[in-house]
Parts: C-alpha cells; sequence; structure tokens
C-alpha cells in the first residue's frame, strides 16, 4: 500500500511540474511591441480575418486567421519554434485566444494589449 501511494504521489508531482512547464504569453503596450517587432528572428502575425489584413496592418505581419479552423495546421508550417511569435488582432481578444493556442503548441508568444486599435491610436506605420 505505500509503494502504492508513493507511486501515485510521484505520479501527481511529474504531472504538475508539466502543466507549470508551458510557455506563457507577454502582454504588452503599444511601445514595447513596436520594440520587440523591431528585433531580428520575431515572427509578427496577425490573427485577424483577411479582410481586416487588407484594410491595413502593422508591416511586416503575415495573416493566420485564428477563426480559421486550419489556424494550428497554417501555424506549424509557417512558424518556427525558436522564435518568437508577436500576435495582434483588432483589439486584443482574438490574440490572446491565438497565443494560449500556440503556446500549447510551444510557441513563445507576445500579445499586443489593445490590438490593432491601440497601434493606430498611437499613429504607428501601417500597410496596406
Amino acid at each position: 500500500m505505500g509503494k502504492v501511494l508513493t507511486a501515485l504521489l510521484a505520479l501527481i508531482g511529474l504531472s504538475s511540474c508539466g502543466s507549470s512547464m508551458q510557455v506563457k504569453t507577454e502582454n504588452v503596450n503599444v511601445n514595447e511591441f513596436e520594440a520587440i517587432i523591431a528585433k531580428k528572428k520575431v515572427q509578427l502575425v496577425d490573427v485577424r480575418t483577411p479582410e481586416e489584413y487588407t484594410e491595413g496592418h502593422i508591416p511586416g505581419a503575415i495573416n493566420i486567421d485564428v477563426l480559421n479552423s486550419t489556424f494550428e495546421t497554417i501555424s506549424k508550417k509557417q512558424l518556427n519554434k525558436k522564435h518568437m511569435v508577436a500576435v495582434y488582432c483588432r483589439s486584443g481578444k482574438r490574440s490572446a485566444k491565438a497565443c494560449s493556442i500556440l503556446n500549447k503548441e510551444g510557441y513563445k508568444t507576445t500579445n499586443l494589449l489593445g490590438g490593432f486599435m491601440a497601434w493606430e491610436e498611437k499613429d504607428k506605420r501601417i500597410a496596406k
């Protein structure tokens, strides 16, 4: 009985270690986000719809729509886990969802608080 209890406690301990190892998202403001995406090897991802992306996006961003059922598949093909993924959407809600999905897959993410609306409010550069 004692060995079974010890083994069970060891398994519980190991499973809790795994969950604490999960990658977390860094939520940053516009100025911090701008500094992060200026670095080499940072992957900039706009997770809005293709229509929203076409209307205007942060220069250098690729578009992977988080609402598309193929988001995870496309992300795995286009993104490198060795490099930070900087993510944004319109207001920050969809990008938070995208970051959560990417974190579970092992990507390190940064989320733009306030999204593209906050970026525009600060009169930052926009590509069309």
